[in-house]
């Protein structure tokens, strides 16, 4: 008797882009909540950990080293010292700056100390298991910021965010190509200035406005400028403030947030008369709300694209007033976009199958909906 064994295809899984980008945010969330807990949970453990390693250094004794060895450790237990004073008030700041010190060791132990702890003295057993520990707890955490499905979620993320950015460049291109398409290629008995005028009003008008909100956000950068500076020099940071963009920047508005709170703590002091613009800079920058004026100069400088755009197009049909003219520079603007739209076009199609690439690996097959 023969069998026949039957198996049932599975269907594919299809999602659209913002399906994925809803997901890959809801993902994203859960693992820093999971990574939230992993700190919380261990802050005291990293805490005790270092205190080990700061008392065993204290403790080492160097005379007791070859003496070929008590210059290195003298110099190692000096460096210690200084660098593992820990600054940080919250736990989420406490393991990124465990973490850094725990890279500079890890650098310092190979460059500097390499002879001290290729002999492994026996007096230094004390300070080789706390390092131990600090650096498991560190790889532990590392282990949770690289995990591999967070940062496919996150690539995800992102390439969703650019789709949808062409998308809406494809749109634009689509309207005015249909603008073109309706326009007559003919110009009238006489050329009408108002729209050129209009349009060069417009443009004068948008340029202040640009230049009123960069002056504001170059006012705010200047104000926090020294403070800040001062605040990533007690933590041992390198910061670039040189434009306003610099506040786009998480880690940035992080430390404008510690900075504020040193200010008022009088750990960093500042003129009487400038404390609170300073406070009030450095709150605009932390809480997010001066992102809101970046994107206000974008979406300006955007705008005054277009109308320059505009402009430099009447501007050249005023210039010849012919229909042959016209018609010909109508047909290159319209060239110039379908060119863009193709291109566009395939970058999406490129984006889109990295995508699949990726969920491939964490939903295994699945199709990705217009």
């Amino acid at each position: 008797m023969g069998f026949r064994l039957f198996r049932k295809e599975k269907k594919r899984r299809s999602i659209s882009i913002d399906e994925l980008k809803e997901m890959s945010e809801r993902e994203i969330k859960e693992h820093e909540e999971r990574i939230d807990e992993f700190v919380n949970q261990r802050a005291t453990d990293v805490r005790e950990a270092v205190s080990e390693l700061l008392l065993e250094v204290e403790s080492l004794d160097i005379e007791f080293l070859h003496p070929r060895l008590r210059s290195v450790a003298r110099n190692f237990v000096s460096a210690t010292k200084q660098q593992w004073l820990i600054r940080a008030t919250n736990n989420s700041d406490l393991f990124q700056e465990v973490k850094q010190k725990s890279e500079k060791l890890a650098v310092f132990i190979a460059k500097n100390y390499r002879l001290l702890f290729m002999v492994k003295p026996p007096e230094l057993e004390g300070v080789n298991n706390a390092i131990k520990k600090i650096f498991a707890i560190v790889n532990e955490y590392d282990a949770l910021k690289n995990d591999k499905k967070y940062v496919s979620w996150k690539e995800i993320r992102r390439i969703t965010e650019e789709i949808e950015n062409k998308r809406d460049s494809i749109l634009e291109c689509r309207k005015r190509l249909k603008e073109l398409g309706d326009s007559k290629a003919e110009p009238a008995d006489e050329f009408d200035e108002t729209e050129l005028q209009n349009l060069r009003t417009l443009a004068e008008e948008i340029k202040r406005e640009v230049e009123k909100t960069e002056s504001e956000l170059l006012r705010h950068l200047a104000i926090i400028r020294k403070p800040l500076r001062i605040y990533a020099h007690m933590i041992a940071e390198k910061v670039q403030l040189n434009t306003y963009r610099e506040f786009e920047n998480e880690k940035i508005r992080k430390m404008a947030e510690k900075t504020s709170e040193e200010i008022i703590k009088g750990s960093i002091r500042i003129k009487e008369s400038q404390r609170l613009d300073v406070l009030r800079s450095l709150e605009l920058i932390f809480t997010g709300e001066i992102l809101d004026l970046i994107r206000e100069i974008d979406s300006l400088k955007k705008k005054l694209m277009e109308v320059e755009s505009k402009i430099k197009t009447l501007e050249s049909i005023k210039k010849s007033y012919s229909p042959e003219r016209l018609r010909q520079e109508l047909e290159r603007e319209k060239s110039n976009l379908e060119k863009k739209l193709e291109v566009t076009e395939a970058e999406i199609k490129e984006k889109r199958e990295r995508l699949l690439l990726i969920l491939r690996d964490l939903l295994g097959e699945v199709t990705i909906k217009d």
